[in-house]
């Protein structure tokens, strides 16, 4: 006698958004990449979960870099790509999933200098870039 069962899987779409609406949002005043860090490894609450949680059930995280502080220097914008690639790290330690990053509205040149930085940090830890 054979058995044939059929199994249906059912995955739901969870989105994190860091500095952009989804099923979770991070978005505080003034954010910066720092916060963003020190709330992931100290396991804060968003909407009565925590962080880590969330970024293993999310199935896409998106980051706004728009939603930061443009930096004014190339000093701080070499700084913040450090944190950038730190961040990234941290998430997928948490997550194998998709992430997207939006990158920064070219005003200037330290914004063309930052998206090219961004990108390449993107092909490096395979990593969608929205342009």
């Amino acid at each position: 006698m054979f058995f044939i069962y059929q199994k249906s899987y059912r995955r739901y779409s969870n989105t994190f958004g860091i500095g952009l609406d989804g099923n979770y949002t991070y978005n505080i005043d003034d954010m910066r990449l720092t916060d963003v860090k020190m709330s992931i490894l100290r396991n804060d609450k968003i909407n009565d979960k925590y962080i880590q949680n969330i970024l293993v059930k999310s199935t896409n995280i998106i980051i706004d870099l728009n939603s930061f502080k443009m930096p004014d220097n190339y000093r701080n914008a070499y700084n913040m790509i450090i944190d950038l690639e730190e961040l990234i790290t941290i998430i997928r330690r948490y997550s194998k999933e998709k992430i997207t990053i939006i990158p920064y509205v070219e005003k200037n040149d330290i914004g063309k200098y930052m998206n090219t930085k961004i990108s390449k940090l993107c092909e490096k830890y395979d990593i969608m870039y929205e342009r």
